[in-house]
């Protein structure tokens, strides 16, 4: 799809997780510098109900090396998963790229067992969701 006066960034395929959530396959493959790190695959759930940027597992977040980068404890915050539970977040202050587009973006951390793409990042982009053909684009 096109649309008018906006450049497209890129489109993936997706796998409906539920009524609101979407899991991106091939994101973080094209996102972080060093995917070479991490020999799993690399997914993310796009979660509207999460407020930051990126949210990595622990394990993820110092593999992939954004522990060295980790902001002051006086910048971490906390969390609410959605089950209650308050976690405490890290944090570190980095740009990724997908394509030839660079963001200036926080990952944060903590101990959770999924990674989000959350509210900030997407408020960067135009998403279109194409739910006939499961396939997200991010416009510019």
């Amino acid at each position: 799809m096109e649309i008018e006066g906006k450049e497209l960034i890129d489109s993936w395929k997706f796998i409906s997780l539920g009524e609101n959530d979407f899991e991106i396959v091939i994101l973080l493959q094209l996102a972080f510098d060093e995917p070479s790190r991490w020999s799993r695959p690399l997914s993310f759930i796009f979660d509207t109900g999460y407020d930051g940027d990126i949210l990595l597992t622990d394990e993820m977040f110092y593999v992939l090396g954004y522990s060295q980068n980790i902001l002051p404890k006086k910048f971490w915050r906390y969390g609410e998963t959605i089950s209650g539970e308050i976690i405490e977040l890290k944090r570190s202050k980095t740009q990724i790229k997908i394509k030839n587009n660079e963001f200036d973006v926080i990952i944060e951390s903590g101990n959770v067992s999924e990674c989000l793409v959350g509210r900030k990042f997407i408020s960067l982009l135009i998403a279109y969701l194409d739910g006939p053909n499961r396939e997200i684009s991010l416009y510019k």
